[in-house]
Protein backbone atom coordinates (compact mmCIF):
# COMPACT_ATOMS: atom_id res chain seq x y z
CA UNK A 1 0.00 0.00 0.00
CA UNK A 2 1.43 3.38 -1.02
CA UNK A 3 1.16 6.08 1.62
CA UNK A 4 0.65 9.71 0.64
CA UNK A 5 3.61 11.87 1.63
CA UNK A 6 2.91 15.53 2.27
CA UNK A 7 5.85 17.90 1.89
CA UNK A 8 6.02 20.31 4.86
CA UNK A 9 5.00 23.89 4.13
CA UNK A 10 8.34 25.15 5.42
CA UNK A 11 10.18 22.97 2.90
CA UNK A 12 7.92 24.23 0.12
CA UNK A 13 8.66 27.79 1.22
CA UNK A 14 12.41 27.09 1.21
CA UNK A 15 12.21 25.51 -2.26
CA UNK A 16 10.10 28.42 -3.48
CA UNK A 17 12.62 30.99 -2.22
CA UNK A 18 15.45 28.95 -3.79
CA UNK A 19 13.75 28.77 -7.19
CA UNK A 20 12.85 32.47 -7.11
CA UNK A 21 16.42 33.40 -6.21
CA UNK A 22 17.79 31.16 -9.00
CA UNK A 23 15.44 32.68 -11.59
CA UNK A 24 16.40 36.22 -10.60
CA UNK A 25 20.10 35.24 -10.56
CA UNK A 26 19.75 33.66 -14.04
CA UNK A 27 18.25 36.82 -15.49
CA UNK A 28 20.86 38.86 -13.65
CA UNK A 29 23.62 36.75 -15.26
CA UNK A 30 22.09 37.27 -18.69
CA UNK A 31 21.70 41.00 -18.10
CA UNK A 32 25.28 41.44 -16.83
CA UNK A 33 26.73 39.27 -19.60
CA UNK A 34 24.82 41.15 -22.32
CA UNK A 35 25.70 44.57 -20.91
CA UNK A 36 29.38 43.64 -20.52
CA UNK A 37 29.62 42.18 -24.02
CA UNK A 38 27.92 45.24 -25.52
CA UNK A 39 30.31 47.51 -23.69
CA UNK A 40 33.35 45.59 -25.02
CA UNK A 41 31.96 45.72 -28.58
CA UNK A 42 31.63 49.49 -28.35
CA UNK A 43 35.14 49.80 -27.00
CA UNK A 44 36.40 47.67 -29.90
CA UNK A 45 34.51 49.78 -32.43
CA UNK A 46 35.26 53.23 -31.11
CA UNK A 47 38.45 52.57 -29.19
CA UNK A 48 39.46 53.25 -25.61
CA UNK A 49 41.53 56.39 -25.25
CA UNK A 50 42.16 56.24 -28.98
CA UNK A 51 43.32 52.62 -28.95
CA UNK A 52 41.47 49.76 -30.56
CA UNK A 53 41.09 46.59 -28.47
CA UNK A 54 40.36 43.26 -30.04
CA UNK A 55 37.98 40.78 -28.45
CA UNK A 56 39.68 37.54 -27.59
CA UNK A 57 38.95 34.48 -25.47
CA UNK A 58 40.51 36.02 -22.38
CA UNK A 59 38.18 39.00 -22.47
CA UNK A 60 35.18 36.73 -23.02
CA UNK A 61 36.26 34.59 -20.05
CA UNK A 62 36.49 37.71 -17.91
CA UNK A 63 32.99 38.74 -19.03
CA UNK A 64 31.62 35.29 -18.18
CA UNK A 65 33.36 35.26 -14.79
CA UNK A 66 32.21 38.77 -13.81
CA UNK A 67 28.63 38.00 -14.89
CA UNK A 68 28.67 34.72 -12.96
CA UNK A 69 30.04 36.38 -9.81
CA UNK A 70 27.40 39.09 -10.09
CA UNK A 71 24.65 36.51 -10.51
CA UNK A 72 25.91 34.57 -7.48
CA UNK A 73 25.92 37.76 -5.39
CA UNK A 74 22.36 38.55 -6.51
CA UNK A 75 21.28 34.97 -5.77
CA UNK A 76 22.78 34.97 -2.28
CA UNK A 77 21.47 38.45 -1.49
CA UNK A 78 17.87 37.67 -2.47
CA UNK A 79 17.86 34.17 -0.97
CA UNK A 80 19.34 35.31 2.34
CA UNK A 81 16.92 38.25 2.45
CA UNK A 82 13.90 35.97 1.96
CA UNK A 83 15.18 33.37 4.42
CA UNK A 84 16.25 36.09 6.86
CA UNK A 85 12.64 37.25 7.24
CA UNK A 86 11.60 33.83 8.52
CA UNK A 87 14.73 33.60 10.65
CA UNK A 88 13.81 36.93 12.27
CA UNK A 89 10.32 35.49 12.81
CA UNK A 90 11.89 32.49 14.56
CA UNK A 91 13.82 34.89 16.83
CA UNK A 92 10.54 36.67 17.63
CA UNK A 93 8.97 33.33 18.56
CA UNK A 94 11.97 32.57 20.77
CA UNK A 95 11.43 35.94 22.50
CA UNK A 96 7.77 35.04 23.06
CA UNK A 97 8.76 31.70 24.61
CA UNK A 98 11.14 33.48 26.99
CA UNK A 99 8.39 35.90 28.00
CA UNK A 100 6.00 33.02 28.63
CA UNK A 101 8.63 31.32 30.76
CA UNK A 102 8.99 34.58 32.70
CA UNK A 103 5.25 34.66 33.43
CA UNK A 104 4.14 37.30 30.90
CA UNK A 105 1.04 35.55 29.57
CA UNK A 106 -0.31 38.67 27.85
CA UNK A 107 2.41 38.68 25.15
CA UNK A 108 1.18 37.79 21.66
CA UNK A 109 2.97 37.13 18.34
CA UNK A 110 1.72 38.55 15.04
CA UNK A 111 0.92 35.52 12.90
CA UNK A 112 2.26 35.96 9.37
CA UNK A 113 2.58 33.42 6.58
CA UNK A 114 1.11 29.96 6.15
CA UNK A 115 3.83 27.52 7.14
CA UNK A 116 4.93 25.49 10.16
CA UNK A 117 6.56 28.57 11.73
CA UNK A 118 3.33 30.58 11.59
CA UNK A 119 1.46 27.51 12.91
CA UNK A 120 3.92 27.42 15.81
CA UNK A 121 3.33 31.13 16.49
CA UNK A 122 -0.44 30.61 16.43
CA UNK A 123 -0.11 27.62 18.80
CA UNK A 124 2.00 29.69 21.21
CA UNK A 125 -0.62 32.45 21.16
CA UNK A 126 -3.33 29.92 21.90
CA UNK A 127 -1.25 28.37 24.69
CA UNK A 128 -0.60 31.80 26.25
CA UNK A 129 -4.31 32.68 26.06
CA UNK A 130 -5.33 29.35 27.58
CA UNK A 131 -2.83 29.70 30.41
CA UNK A 132 -3.91 33.30 31.03
CA UNK A 133 -7.57 32.31 31.27
CA UNK A 134 -6.70 29.35 33.50
CA UNK A 135 -4.57 31.48 35.84
CA UNK A 136 -7.28 34.14 36.13
CA UNK A 137 -9.90 31.47 36.82
CA UNK A 138 -7.60 29.83 39.36
CA UNK A 139 -7.08 33.19 41.07
CA UNK A 140 -10.84 33.84 41.16
CA UNK A 141 -11.50 30.37 42.61
CA UNK A 142 -8.77 30.90 45.20
CA UNK A 143 -10.30 34.25 46.18
CA UNK A 144 -13.79 32.74 46.37
CA UNK A 145 -12.50 29.85 48.48
CA UNK A 146 -10.79 32.22 50.92
CA UNK A 147 -13.96 34.34 51.17
CA UNK A 148 -16.01 31.18 51.70
CA UNK A 149 -13.73 29.97 54.49
CA UNK A 150 -13.89 33.41 56.12
CA UNK A 151 -17.67 33.40 55.78
CA UNK A 152 -18.08 29.92 57.28
CA UNK A 153 -15.66 30.74 60.10
CA UNK A 154 -17.65 33.86 60.87
CA UNK A 155 -20.94 31.96 60.72
CA UNK A 156 -19.56 29.34 63.12
CA UNK A 157 -18.70 32.10 65.59
CA UNK A 158 -22.33 33.35 65.66
CA UNK A 159 -24.01 30.16 67.01
CA UNK A 160 -21.00 29.59 69.27
CA UNK A 161 -21.58 33.03 70.81
CA UNK A 162 -25.26 32.10 71.29
CA UNK A 163 -24.28 28.85 73.04
CA UNK A 164 -21.99 30.77 75.40
CA UNK A 165 -24.70 33.38 76.12
CA UNK A 166 -27.47 30.88 76.82
CA UNK A 167 -25.12 28.70 78.86
CA UNK A 168 -24.41 31.79 80.94
CA UNK A 169 -28.17 32.42 81.31
CA UNK A 170 -28.64 28.87 82.62
CA UNK A 171 -25.60 28.98 84.89
CA UNK A 172 -26.71 32.24 86.48
CA UNK A 173 -30.37 31.07 86.56
CA UNK A 174 -31.55 33.94 84.37
CA UNK A 175 -34.89 32.31 83.64
CA UNK A 176 -38.24 32.59 85.35
CA UNK A 177 -39.80 29.25 84.43
CA UNK A 178 -39.02 25.67 83.49
CA UNK A 179 -40.41 26.38 80.02
CA UNK A 180 -37.89 29.20 79.54
CA UNK A 181 -35.08 26.90 80.71
CA UNK A 182 -36.17 24.26 78.22
CA UNK A 183 -36.21 26.93 75.49
CA UNK A 184 -32.63 27.88 76.33
CA UNK A 185 -31.53 24.23 76.29
CA UNK A 186 -33.28 23.75 72.95
CA UNK A 187 -31.50 26.77 71.47
CA UNK A 188 -28.14 25.51 72.75
CA UNK A 189 -28.75 22.10 71.20
CA UNK A 190 -29.91 23.66 67.91
CA UNK A 191 -26.83 25.89 67.75
CA UNK A 192 -24.55 22.95 68.55
CA UNK A 193 -25.96 20.99 65.59
CA UNK A 194 -25.59 24.11 63.46
CA UNK A 195 -21.90 24.37 64.38
CA UNK A 196 -21.46 20.70 63.49
CA UNK A 197 -22.98 21.21 60.02
CA UNK A 198 -21.00 24.41 59.38
CA UNK A 199 -17.80 22.66 60.41
CA UNK A 200 -18.51 19.90 57.90
CA UNK A 201 -19.06 22.53 55.22
CA UNK A 202 -15.81 24.21 56.21
CA UNK A 203 -13.91 21.01 55.40
CA UNK A 204 -15.95 20.41 52.24
CA UNK A 205 -16.02 23.80 50.50
CA UNK A 206 -16.93 22.26 47.13
CA UNK A 207 -20.21 21.10 48.63
CA UNK A 208 -20.93 24.48 50.21
CA UNK A 209 -20.50 26.33 46.90
CA UNK A 210 -22.96 24.21 44.94
CA UNK A 211 -26.12 25.91 43.70
CA UNK A 212 -28.37 23.65 45.72
CA UNK A 213 -27.24 21.24 48.41
CA UNK A 214 -30.46 19.25 48.34
CA UNK A 215 -33.35 18.44 46.04
CA UNK A 216 -35.75 18.18 48.97
CA UNK A 217 -38.77 20.49 48.96
CA UNK A 218 -39.59 22.18 52.27
CA UNK A 219 -42.63 23.91 53.73
CA UNK A 220 -41.41 27.48 53.19
CA UNK A 221 -43.88 29.20 55.51
CA UNK A 222 -43.13 26.86 58.41
CA UNK A 223 -39.37 27.24 57.87
CA UNK A 224 -39.51 31.04 57.88
CA UNK A 225 -41.88 31.05 60.86
CA UNK A 226 -39.51 28.89 62.93
CA UNK A 227 -36.49 31.01 61.99
CA UNK A 228 -38.32 34.22 62.85
CA UNK A 229 -39.33 32.84 66.23
CA UNK A 230 -35.71 32.05 67.06
CA UNK A 231 -34.65 35.43 65.63
CA UNK A 232 -37.10 37.22 67.91
CA UNK A 233 -36.10 35.20 70.99
CA UNK A 234 -32.39 35.91 70.52
CA UNK A 235 -32.88 39.65 70.04
CA UNK A 236 -35.42 40.02 72.82
CA UNK A 237 -33.06 38.23 75.21
CA UNK A 238 -30.49 40.88 74.25
CA UNK A 239 -32.96 43.65 75.11
CA UNK A 240 -34.26 44.51 71.64
CA UNK A 241 -37.86 45.07 70.67
CA UNK A 242 -38.69 43.21 67.48
CA UNK A 243 -41.55 43.88 65.06
CA UNK A 244 -42.07 41.04 62.59
CA UNK A 245 -44.53 40.96 59.69
CA UNK A 246 -45.55 37.82 57.75
CA UNK A 247 -48.86 39.12 56.44
CA UNK A 248 -47.89 38.97 52.76
CA UNK A 249 -46.00 35.68 52.91
CA UNK A 250 -48.62 32.97 52.54
CA UNK A 251 -48.13 29.22 52.20
CA UNK A 252 -45.43 28.12 49.77
CA UNK A 253 -42.95 25.36 48.99
CA UNK A 254 -39.21 25.97 48.58
CA UNK A 255 -35.86 24.34 47.87
CA UNK A 256 -34.02 26.89 50.01
CA UNK A 257 -31.84 24.83 52.32
CA UNK A 258 -32.67 25.34 56.02
CA UNK A 259 -28.95 25.57 56.91
CA UNK A 260 -28.49 28.47 54.48
CA UNK A 261 -31.57 30.25 55.85
CA UNK A 262 -30.30 29.77 59.41
CA UNK A 263 -26.98 31.36 58.42
CA UNK A 264 -28.78 34.34 56.89
CA UNK A 265 -30.92 34.93 59.98
CA UNK A 266 -27.93 34.40 62.29
CA UNK A 267 -25.96 37.06 60.47
CA UNK A 268 -28.92 39.44 60.58
CA UNK A 269 -29.39 38.98 64.33
CA UNK A 270 -25.62 39.18 64.95
CA UNK A 271 -25.39 42.51 63.11
CA UNK A 272 -28.36 43.85 65.08
CA UNK A 273 -26.69 42.95 68.39
CA UNK A 274 -23.42 44.58 67.30
CA UNK A 275 -24.60 47.75 65.62
CA UNK A 276 -28.29 48.50 66.32
CA UNK A 277 -29.71 50.90 68.91
CA UNK A 278 -31.48 48.75 71.56
CA UNK A 279 -34.04 51.41 72.52
CA UNK A 280 -35.37 51.58 68.96
CA UNK A 281 -37.45 48.74 67.46
CA UNK A 282 -36.05 46.32 64.90
CA UNK A 283 -38.44 45.77 61.99
CA UNK A 284 -38.34 42.65 59.82
CA UNK A 285 -40.83 42.23 56.98
CA UNK A 286 -40.96 38.96 55.02
CA UNK A 287 -42.94 38.89 51.76
CA UNK A 288 -43.22 36.65 48.72
CA UNK A 289 -43.71 37.71 45.13
CA UNK A 290 -44.29 34.67 42.93
CA UNK A 291 -41.01 32.69 43.19
CA UNK A 292 -39.02 35.36 45.07
CA UNK A 293 -38.76 35.51 48.85
CA UNK A 294 -37.89 38.99 50.15
CA UNK A 295 -36.63 39.88 53.62
CA UNK A 296 -36.43 43.55 54.61
CA UNK A 297 -34.78 44.35 57.94
CA UNK A 298 -34.71 47.93 59.26
CA UNK A 299 -33.12 49.28 62.42
CA UNK A 300 -31.61 52.42 63.94
CA UNK A 301 -27.82 52.39 64.04
CA UNK A 302 -26.03 52.85 67.34
CA UNK A 303 -23.98 56.04 67.11
CA UNK A 304 -20.92 54.66 68.92
CA UNK A 305 -20.99 51.30 67.10
CA UNK A 306 -18.54 52.33 64.41
CA UNK A 307 -15.89 53.34 66.94
CA UNK A 308 -16.38 50.57 69.50
CA UNK A 309 -16.97 47.52 67.28
CA UNK A 310 -14.48 46.41 64.66
CA UNK A 311 -16.21 45.37 61.45
CA UNK A 312 -14.79 43.55 58.44
CA UNK A 313 -18.16 43.15 56.70
CA UNK A 314 -17.82 39.36 56.72
CA UNK A 315 -21.42 38.88 57.87
CA UNK A 316 -22.78 40.86 54.92
CA UNK A 317 -20.42 39.06 52.52
CA UNK A 318 -21.73 35.75 53.86
CA UNK A 319 -25.31 36.84 53.20
CA UNK A 320 -24.33 37.98 49.70
CA UNK A 321 -22.70 34.62 48.96
CA UNK A 322 -25.79 32.75 50.11
CA UNK A 323 -28.06 35.03 48.09
CA UNK A 324 -25.89 34.49 45.00
CA UNK A 325 -26.21 30.76 45.55
CA UNK A 326 -29.96 31.12 44.93
CA UNK A 327 -29.63 33.74 42.16
CA UNK A 328 -30.72 36.42 44.61
CA UNK A 329 -29.62 39.94 45.49
CA UNK A 330 -28.71 41.97 48.57
CA UNK A 331 -29.29 45.73 48.73
CA UNK A 332 -28.23 47.96 51.62
CA UNK A 333 -29.46 51.47 52.36
CA UNK A 334 -28.02 53.75 55.06
CA UNK A 335 -29.72 57.10 55.55
CA UNK A 336 -29.95 59.45 58.56
CA UNK A 337 -28.99 56.76 61.07
CA UNK A 338 -31.37 54.15 59.61
CA UNK A 339 -29.94 50.91 58.30
CA UNK A 340 -32.01 48.82 55.90
CA UNK A 341 -31.04 45.58 54.21
CA UNK A 342 -33.17 43.87 51.57
CA UNK A 343 -32.50 40.23 50.68
CA UNK A 344 -34.21 38.62 47.68
CA UNK A 345 -33.97 34.84 47.16
CA UNK A 346 -35.36 32.71 44.35
CA UNK A 347 -37.41 29.87 45.76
Amino acid sequence: MIKNYRIPKLSLMFIGHLILSLIIAFFSFGFLHTMSYSLVIKIEMYGFYGEHIGINDNILSVIDGVSLIGAIIVFLGIFLFLIGQRFAYILEINTAIQKLEGGDLSYRIDVTGEDEISDLADSLNHLAYTLEVYMKKEEELKKERIELIQSLSHDIRTPLTAIISYSDFIQNKRYDSIEKLEDYIGIIQSKAFQIKELTELLFDTDKSTSVLTTEEVFDGYLLVEQLLQEYEDILEDEGFKVEVSLNLLGEFKTRLHPQDMVRIFDNLSSNIIKYAEPIQPVVLVVTRNNDVLELVERNTMRMEANSTVESHGIGIKSIEQLAKKYEGTVNILEEEGIYEITIALHL
